[in-house]
Protein backbone atom coordinates (compact mmCIF):
# COMPACT_ATOMS: atom_id res chain seq x y z
CA UNK A 1 0.00 0.00 0.00
CA UNK A 2 1.44 3.36 -1.03
CA UNK A 3 1.80 5.78 1.91
CA UNK A 4 -0.16 8.77 0.56
CA UNK A 5 -1.69 9.56 3.97
CA UNK A 6 1.71 9.59 5.66
CA UNK A 7 3.05 11.85 2.90
CA UNK A 8 0.22 14.35 3.42
CA UNK A 9 0.88 14.38 7.17
CA UNK A 10 4.56 15.18 6.65
CA UNK A 11 3.73 17.94 4.15
CA UNK A 12 1.32 19.40 6.70
CA UNK A 13 4.12 19.27 9.29
CA UNK A 14 6.49 21.11 6.94
CA UNK A 15 3.93 23.85 6.27
CA UNK A 16 3.13 24.25 9.96
CA UNK A 17 6.76 24.41 11.03
CA UNK A 18 7.62 26.83 8.21
CA UNK A 19 5.00 29.46 9.04
CA UNK A 20 4.67 29.22 12.83
CA UNK A 21 3.81 31.52 14.64
CA UNK A 22 1.70 32.66 11.66
CA UNK A 23 2.46 36.35 12.16
CA UNK A 24 1.51 37.37 8.62
CA UNK A 25 2.49 40.85 7.49
CA UNK A 26 1.10 42.44 4.33
CA UNK A 27 3.67 45.30 4.30
CA UNK A 28 6.56 42.84 4.31
CA UNK A 29 5.08 40.98 1.35
CA UNK A 30 4.53 44.25 -0.54
CA UNK A 31 8.12 45.28 0.09
CA UNK A 32 9.37 41.92 -1.21
CA UNK A 33 7.22 42.16 -4.34
CA UNK A 34 8.69 45.55 -5.21
CA UNK A 35 12.23 44.21 -5.36
CA UNK A 36 13.86 41.92 -7.92
CA UNK A 37 12.68 38.32 -8.04
CA UNK A 38 16.05 37.03 -6.87
CA UNK A 39 15.73 39.03 -3.67
CA UNK A 40 12.72 36.97 -2.60
CA UNK A 41 15.24 34.36 -1.44
CA UNK A 42 18.09 36.06 0.34
CA UNK A 43 21.29 34.69 1.82
CA UNK A 44 20.77 34.24 5.54
CA UNK A 45 23.62 33.15 7.76
CA UNK A 46 22.70 29.88 9.46
CA UNK A 47 24.35 27.40 11.79
CA UNK A 48 25.23 23.78 11.15
CA UNK A 49 22.40 22.60 13.36
CA UNK A 50 19.82 24.53 11.36
CA UNK A 51 21.21 23.13 8.12
CA UNK A 52 21.00 19.58 9.46
CA UNK A 53 17.41 20.21 10.57
CA UNK A 54 16.47 21.48 7.10
CA UNK A 55 17.93 18.37 5.50
CA UNK A 56 16.29 15.99 7.98
CA UNK A 57 12.86 17.62 7.66
CA UNK A 58 12.63 16.83 3.93
CA UNK A 59 14.02 13.28 4.01
CA UNK A 60 10.55 11.81 4.82
CA UNK A 61 9.06 13.89 1.98
CA UNK A 62 11.49 12.45 -0.54
CA UNK A 63 11.16 8.91 0.83
CA UNK A 64 7.35 8.81 0.93
CA UNK A 65 6.79 10.60 -2.38
CA UNK A 66 9.26 8.27 -4.12
CA UNK A 67 7.33 5.28 -2.76
CA UNK A 68 4.05 6.75 -3.98
CA UNK A 69 5.35 7.10 -7.55
CA UNK A 70 6.30 4.35 -9.96
CA UNK A 71 9.83 3.05 -10.31
CA UNK A 72 12.17 4.56 -12.83
CA UNK A 73 14.20 7.70 -13.46
CA UNK A 74 11.07 9.73 -14.21
CA UNK A 75 9.59 9.07 -10.77
CA UNK A 76 12.92 9.86 -9.13
CA UNK A 77 13.16 13.18 -10.99
CA UNK A 78 9.58 14.15 -10.12
CA UNK A 79 10.30 13.44 -6.45
CA UNK A 80 13.37 15.68 -6.30
CA UNK A 81 11.73 18.47 -8.31
CA UNK A 82 8.63 18.31 -6.09
CA UNK A 83 10.77 18.73 -2.98
CA UNK A 84 12.52 21.68 -4.64
CA UNK A 85 9.20 23.25 -5.65
CA UNK A 86 7.70 22.82 -2.18
CA UNK A 87 10.77 24.39 -0.57
CA UNK A 88 10.81 27.36 -2.96
CA UNK A 89 7.08 27.94 -2.46
CA UNK A 90 7.43 27.84 1.32
CA UNK A 91 10.47 30.12 1.36
CA UNK A 92 8.87 32.68 -0.98
CA UNK A 93 5.66 32.76 1.06
CA UNK A 94 7.72 33.30 4.21
CA UNK A 95 8.01 36.87 2.97
CA UNK A 96 4.49 37.27 4.33
CA UNK A 97 5.55 36.58 7.94
CA UNK A 98 7.39 38.83 10.38
CA UNK A 99 9.37 36.12 12.19
CA UNK A 100 10.77 34.19 9.22
CA UNK A 101 13.81 34.82 7.02
CA UNK A 102 13.56 33.08 3.63
CA UNK A 103 16.89 31.90 2.29
CA UNK A 104 18.16 29.99 -0.73
CA UNK A 105 20.41 28.08 1.68
CA UNK A 106 17.24 26.51 3.13
CA UNK A 107 16.10 25.58 -0.39
CA UNK A 108 19.43 23.84 -1.05
CA UNK A 109 19.26 21.91 2.24
CA UNK A 110 15.60 20.96 1.73
CA UNK A 111 16.33 19.70 -1.78
CA UNK A 112 19.30 17.71 -0.48
CA UNK A 113 17.02 16.13 2.11
CA UNK A 114 14.48 15.22 -0.57
CA UNK A 115 17.29 13.66 -2.65
CA UNK A 116 18.49 11.59 0.32
CA UNK A 117 14.96 10.37 1.01
CA UNK A 118 14.43 9.47 -2.65
CA UNK A 119 17.68 7.49 -2.70
CA UNK A 120 16.71 5.56 0.42
CA UNK A 121 13.30 4.75 -1.09
CA UNK A 122 14.96 3.59 -4.32
CA UNK A 123 17.42 1.28 -2.57
CA UNK A 124 14.93 -0.23 -0.12
CA UNK A 125 11.71 0.08 -2.12
CA UNK A 126 10.29 -3.43 -1.65
CA UNK A 127 10.67 -3.74 2.15
CA UNK A 128 9.49 -0.15 2.64
CA UNK A 129 6.32 -0.73 0.62
CA UNK A 130 5.52 -3.67 2.89
CA UNK A 131 5.96 -1.52 6.02
CA UNK A 132 3.05 0.11 7.82
CA UNK A 133 3.77 3.83 8.07
CA UNK A 134 0.64 4.55 10.08
CA UNK A 135 0.01 1.65 12.48
CA UNK A 136 -3.57 1.09 13.47
CA UNK A 137 -4.34 2.22 17.00
CA UNK A 138 -7.46 3.30 18.89
CA UNK A 139 -8.66 6.85 18.25
CA UNK A 140 -8.19 7.85 21.89
CA UNK A 141 -4.56 6.69 21.88
CA UNK A 142 -3.86 8.53 18.63
CA UNK A 143 -5.39 11.79 19.85
CA UNK A 144 -3.63 11.65 23.21
CA UNK A 145 -0.27 11.02 21.50
CA UNK A 146 -0.85 13.99 19.20
CA UNK A 147 -1.71 16.17 22.20
CA UNK A 148 1.44 14.98 24.00
CA UNK A 149 3.55 15.78 20.95
CA UNK A 150 1.94 19.22 20.72
CA UNK A 151 2.71 19.97 24.37
CA UNK A 152 6.40 19.05 24.07
CA UNK A 153 7.30 19.58 20.42
CA UNK A 154 5.26 22.58 19.29
CA UNK A 155 6.03 24.63 17.26
CA UNK A 156 7.77 21.63 15.65
CA UNK A 157 10.80 23.74 14.78
CA UNK A 158 14.00 21.88 15.76
CA UNK A 159 17.32 23.68 16.10
CA UNK A 160 20.39 21.56 16.72
CA UNK A 161 22.34 24.37 18.33
CA UNK A 162 23.89 24.52 21.80
CA UNK A 163 22.38 27.98 22.29
CA UNK A 164 18.91 26.44 21.91
CA UNK A 165 19.72 23.75 24.47
CA UNK A 166 21.00 26.36 26.92
CA UNK A 167 17.87 28.47 26.49
CA UNK A 168 15.62 25.46 26.95
CA UNK A 169 17.49 24.51 30.13
CA UNK A 170 17.05 27.97 31.64
CA UNK A 171 14.09 26.67 33.66
CA UNK A 172 16.44 24.54 35.76
CA UNK A 173 18.19 27.57 37.25
CA UNK A 174 17.47 28.25 40.02
CA UNK A 175 16.00 25.11 41.55
CA UNK A 176 12.28 25.80 42.03
CA UNK A 177 8.95 24.12 41.58
CA UNK A 178 5.32 24.47 42.63
CA UNK A 179 3.01 21.84 44.06
CA UNK A 180 0.43 22.72 41.41
CA UNK A 181 2.65 22.04 38.42
CA UNK A 182 4.46 19.08 40.01
CA UNK A 183 1.19 17.20 40.60
CA UNK A 184 -0.04 18.20 37.15
CA UNK A 185 3.03 16.72 35.49
CA UNK A 186 2.81 13.60 37.67
CA UNK A 187 -0.75 13.07 36.40
CA UNK A 188 0.35 13.72 32.81
CA UNK A 189 3.16 11.17 33.03
CA UNK A 190 0.83 8.57 34.56
CA UNK A 191 -1.40 8.96 31.49
CA UNK A 192 1.63 8.89 29.19
CA UNK A 193 2.86 5.69 30.83
CA UNK A 194 -0.53 4.12 30.23
CA UNK A 195 -0.27 5.13 26.57
CA UNK A 196 3.03 3.28 26.35
CA UNK A 197 1.43 0.29 28.07
CA UNK A 198 -1.37 0.33 25.49
CA UNK A 199 1.10 0.34 22.60
CA UNK A 200 3.76 -2.08 23.86
CA UNK A 201 3.75 -5.70 24.89
CA UNK A 202 4.21 -6.38 28.64
CA UNK A 203 7.83 -7.43 28.07
CA UNK A 204 8.67 -4.25 26.17
CA UNK A 205 6.67 -1.81 28.28
CA UNK A 206 9.70 -0.67 30.30
CA UNK A 207 11.73 -0.05 27.15
CA UNK A 208 8.88 1.88 25.52
CA UNK A 209 8.34 3.98 28.63
CA UNK A 210 12.02 4.91 29.03
CA UNK A 211 12.35 5.61 25.30
CA UNK A 212 9.20 7.73 25.32
CA UNK A 213 10.41 9.82 28.26
CA UNK A 214 13.83 10.23 26.62
CA UNK A 215 12.17 11.40 23.39
CA UNK A 216 9.97 13.81 25.37
CA UNK A 217 12.94 15.35 27.16
CA UNK A 218 14.89 15.54 23.88
CA UNK A 219 12.02 17.57 22.39
CA UNK A 220 12.19 19.91 25.36
CA UNK A 221 15.90 20.46 24.69
CA UNK A 222 15.96 20.70 20.89
CA UNK A 223 12.68 22.42 19.92
CA UNK A 224 12.61 26.20 19.76
CA UNK A 225 10.54 27.80 22.49
CA UNK A 226 10.38 24.75 24.76
CA UNK A 227 11.64 24.74 28.35
CA UNK A 228 12.49 21.86 30.67
CA UNK A 229 11.71 22.68 34.31
CA UNK A 230 12.00 21.02 37.68
CA UNK A 231 8.21 20.68 37.88
CA UNK A 232 8.22 18.22 34.99
CA UNK A 233 11.32 16.34 36.16
CA UNK A 234 9.98 15.89 39.69
CA UNK A 235 6.53 15.06 38.33
CA UNK A 236 8.11 12.28 36.27
CA UNK A 237 9.91 11.03 39.38
CA UNK A 238 6.61 10.90 41.29
CA UNK A 239 4.71 9.18 38.48
CA UNK A 240 7.22 6.42 37.69
CA UNK A 241 6.96 4.55 41.03
CA UNK A 242 3.17 4.78 40.87
CA UNK A 243 3.22 3.30 37.37
CA UNK A 244 5.80 0.57 38.00
CA UNK A 245 4.26 -0.64 41.28
CA UNK A 246 1.03 -1.63 39.53
CA UNK A 247 1.63 -4.50 37.06
CA UNK A 248 -1.39 -3.33 35.09
CA UNK A 249 -3.88 -0.52 35.16
CA UNK A 250 -6.62 -0.81 37.76
CA UNK A 251 -9.15 1.32 39.57
CA UNK A 252 -6.71 2.21 42.43
CA UNK A 253 -4.22 3.66 39.93
CA UNK A 254 -7.02 5.62 38.26
CA UNK A 255 -8.10 7.02 41.63
CA UNK A 256 -4.51 8.09 42.36
CA UNK A 257 -4.53 9.85 38.99
CA UNK A 258 -7.69 11.76 39.94
CA UNK A 259 -6.15 12.72 43.30
CA UNK A 260 -3.12 14.17 41.50
CA UNK A 261 -5.39 16.11 39.12
CA UNK A 262 -7.39 17.40 42.10
CA UNK A 263 -4.19 18.46 43.87
CA UNK A 264 -3.10 20.36 40.80
CA UNK A 265 -6.48 21.98 40.36
CA UNK A 266 -6.99 23.06 43.97
CA UNK A 267 -3.47 24.24 44.88
CA UNK A 268 -2.64 26.45 46.78
CA UNK A 269 -5.82 25.49 48.72
CA UNK A 270 -6.72 29.07 49.65
CA UNK A 271 -10.49 29.44 49.63
CA UNK A 272 -10.44 33.13 50.42
CA UNK A 273 -12.73 34.61 47.78
CA UNK A 274 -15.03 37.30 49.11
CA UNK A 275 -17.83 35.99 46.91
CA UNK A 276 -18.25 33.09 44.52
CA UNK A 277 -16.37 33.71 41.27
CA UNK A 278 -18.25 33.44 37.94
CA UNK A 279 -17.42 30.63 35.53
CA UNK A 280 -15.57 31.28 32.28
CA UNK A 281 -15.10 29.20 29.15
CA UNK A 282 -11.36 28.84 28.63
CA UNK A 283 -8.49 30.47 30.52
CA UNK A 284 -4.96 29.76 29.29
CA UNK A 285 -1.75 31.70 28.78
CA UNK A 286 -0.40 29.74 25.81
CA UNK A 287 -1.80 27.18 23.40
CA UNK A 288 0.33 24.52 25.10
CA UNK A 289 -1.68 25.17 28.27
CA UNK A 290 -4.83 24.40 26.29
CA UNK A 291 -3.27 21.21 24.92
CA UNK A 292 -2.30 20.24 28.47
CA UNK A 293 -5.88 20.77 29.67
CA UNK A 294 -7.19 18.58 26.85
CA UNK A 295 -4.58 15.88 27.53
CA UNK A 296 -5.45 15.68 31.23
CA UNK A 297 -9.23 15.81 30.79
CA UNK A 298 -9.46 13.31 27.94
CA UNK A 299 -6.70 11.20 29.46
CA UNK A 300 -8.59 10.96 32.77
CA UNK A 301 -11.65 9.59 30.97
CA UNK A 302 -9.56 7.19 28.88
CA UNK A 303 -7.59 5.95 31.91
CA UNK A 304 -10.86 5.14 33.70
CA UNK A 305 -12.00 3.21 30.65
CA UNK A 306 -8.70 1.30 30.64
CA UNK A 307 -9.18 0.59 34.34
CA UNK A 308 -12.31 -1.40 33.59
CA UNK A 309 -15.07 1.18 33.85
CA UNK A 310 -17.63 1.39 31.08
CA UNK A 311 -17.48 4.08 28.41
CA UNK A 312 -20.21 6.22 29.92
CA UNK A 313 -19.17 5.55 33.53
CA UNK A 314 -15.54 6.50 32.94
CA UNK A 315 -16.41 9.68 31.05
CA UNK A 316 -19.10 10.86 33.46
CA UNK A 317 -16.93 10.06 36.50
CA UNK A 318 -13.95 12.00 35.17
CA UNK A 319 -16.17 14.92 34.15
CA UNK A 320 -17.82 14.94 37.59
CA UNK A 321 -14.46 15.07 39.39
CA UNK A 322 -13.19 17.84 37.11
CA UNK A 323 -16.47 19.71 37.51
CA UNK A 324 -16.18 19.47 41.30
CA UNK A 325 -12.65 20.88 41.09
CA UNK A 326 -13.83 23.81 38.99
CA UNK A 327 -16.77 24.44 41.35
CA UNK A 328 -14.33 24.54 44.26
CA UNK A 329 -12.18 27.02 42.37
CA UNK A 330 -15.14 29.40 42.34
CA UNK A 331 -14.48 29.98 46.04
CA UNK A 332 -10.80 30.76 45.53
CA UNK A 333 -9.55 34.27 44.78
CA UNK A 334 -9.06 35.21 41.13
CA UNK A 335 -5.37 35.74 41.90
CA UNK A 336 -4.95 31.98 42.25
CA UNK A 337 -7.76 30.27 40.31
CA UNK A 338 -10.44 31.02 37.72
CA UNK A 339 -13.29 28.47 37.39
CA UNK A 340 -14.15 27.40 33.86
CA UNK A 341 -16.33 25.01 31.89
CA UNK A 342 -13.58 23.65 29.66
CA UNK A 343 -12.15 20.78 31.73
CA UNK A 344 -15.39 18.82 32.41
CA UNK A 345 -16.59 19.41 28.85
CA UNK A 346 -13.30 18.10 27.45
CA UNK A 347 -13.67 15.02 29.65
CA UNK A 348 -17.19 14.48 28.31
CA UNK A 349 -15.93 14.80 24.73
CA UNK A 350 -13.92 11.60 25.25
CA UNK A 351 -17.15 9.61 24.74
CA UNK A 352 -16.77 10.36 21.03
CA UNK A 353 -13.38 8.63 20.72
CA UNK A 354 -13.58 5.73 23.18
CA UNK A 355 -14.19 2.60 21.15
CA UNK A 356 -16.60 -0.06 22.29
CA UNK A 357 -14.99 -3.23 23.61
Amino acid sequence: MRPWKSLLLFVAFIVYASFYPFAFSAPRWQAAMQGPVLEWLRFTRTGAGDMIANVAAYIPIGLLLRLCLREGLKGFGITVLSGLALSVLVEVLQNTTRHRDPSYIDVEMNTAGTLVGALIATWFRKPLLKAKFLPRMPWAVSILLVLWLGIHAAPLVPALEMSTVRNNLAGLTPFRFTFERLTRWAACYMIFAELMRALASPKRFGLWLVSGIAFTYACRLLILGQTLGWDEILGTAVALPLVLIAPRTGKPAWMVLLVLIAGSGLAPFRFDAIERQPFHWVQFDTYTDLLSKAFLAIGASWAGYRAGLGRVTSVVSAAAVLGAIEFSQAYMSTATRVPEYADPLLALSAILILERK
